[in-house]
This record gives structure tokens, sequence and C-alpha cells, in this order.
């Protein structure tokens, strides 16, 4: 189920409605976090594989032996095609849709606009191949914001064209058009694609 899908991506509050039909347009009783959604747009960034949020890659202690290490910690969600095609929509977006004010010069991105009722939640999320952001803006007491999407793709443009200064422009890997597709692992995802950082 759509729930099924995003406990595997981490959201922690999302199985109170897991049998609420609101669920699949969004409408959780808890709600998501920052840190959540940008976990599940770089799982699509990463081809399907999730990666578990974390400031720490490894740790070793004085004789040099590693103690703790965090770089293998994939789980598998997605297929790579799909998230390849989902990449390529999302590309839309910011070349000609709701999003285009997102887009930056310096760099290629995707990503997605979201609101809520009366415009009370604005939400911009969206990667590269470098890096994940995600976007939020609202109210404590939730109160009407005029044009949300401003505020938020603007806020994520310059964030992203400020972090992507100096690296090379990398385009998407597009998806496989043929009928028979091959099926990857996660272990092959990790190996074929460096990790996209995840920004909150």
């Amino acid at each position: 189920t759509g729930c099924g899908f995003l406990m595997k991506l981490g959201f922690k509050k999302v199985y109170v409605d897991k049998d609420v039909v609101a669920g699949s347009l969004g409408g959780f009783t808890y709600g998501v976090t920052t840190e959540e959604m940008a976990g599940a747009y770089a799982t699509i960034a990463n081809d399907g594989v999730y990666r578990r949020a974390t400031c720490v890659k490894f740790i070793k202690d004085l004789n040099g032996k590693t103690v703790a290490d965090e770089s293998v910690r994939g789980t598998k969600v997605y297929d790579v095609n799909a998230t390849r095609m989902i990449t390529d929509m999302m590309k839309t977006v910011v070349t000609s849709g709701t999003g285009t004010a997102a887009n930056i010069s310096n760099g290629i991105v995707c990503g997605k606009t979201g609101t809520t009722n009366s415009n009370k939640d604005a939400w911009f999320v969206g990667y590269s191949k470098y890096y994940t952001t995600s976007v939020w803006i609202g109210y404590d007491m939730p109160a009407n914001i005029n044009s949300p999407g401003t505020y938020t793709c603007g806020i994520f443009k310059q964030f992203m064209t400020a972090v992507h200064e100096g690296l090379s422009v990398v385009d998407f890997t597009p998806y496989n058009t043929e009928t028979k597709q091959q099926q990857s692992t996660a272990a092959e995802t990790k190996s074929a694609q460096p990790e996209t950082k995840a920004e909150v």
C-alpha cells in the first residue's frame, strides 16, 4: 500500500493513517517533517535506495579500527526505472511547471511544489545529482499564506545555487524505454551511484 512505502522510507507517524483513505492525498493526522521528506526524495535520487538520515559517516577508535560505519545502510524501496521516470517528470516541474521559480542556472534540478488547504502550509522538495533539499513554510498557528510557492521555490533556488557553486553540471540518468527492464539490486545501485546528500 501507499503508506507501506512511506513507512519503508522512514516516515515515523503515518502508520496511524494507514487505513484512512485521506492518507493517499497526504491528509495525515500528525503530518511529516522536512527531514522525512528529504529522505524520501533522496531515495528517488538514489535510484530507489533509502538511506536513513545520519550525521555520522564512520567512527574509528584510537587504533584506527572502525567501530561504526554508516556507509552501508541502504534499503531497496523502489524500482530503478520507476524512480528515473519520476525524476524526468519532476524535471518538467522546474522547467515549465509550477516550480519554475526553483530552477537554478548552475545545475540541473527537479522537484515538486505542494500546499495544504487554504495555503496554510507550503513545500518545495527537490534534488540534483549532488544534493536533496526540503523546504517548508508555515505558521505555528495555521494561517493563510499569500503566494506560498514564491517563498518555497525562492528558498530552494537560493540555497541550491549556493551549494552548487564550483560543481560540474551533471544531468540525471534517463529511464529505460525498453519493454523488458533489467532488475537492479540495492547493492548494484549503491556501487553505480554515489549517495545524494539530503539537506533540510
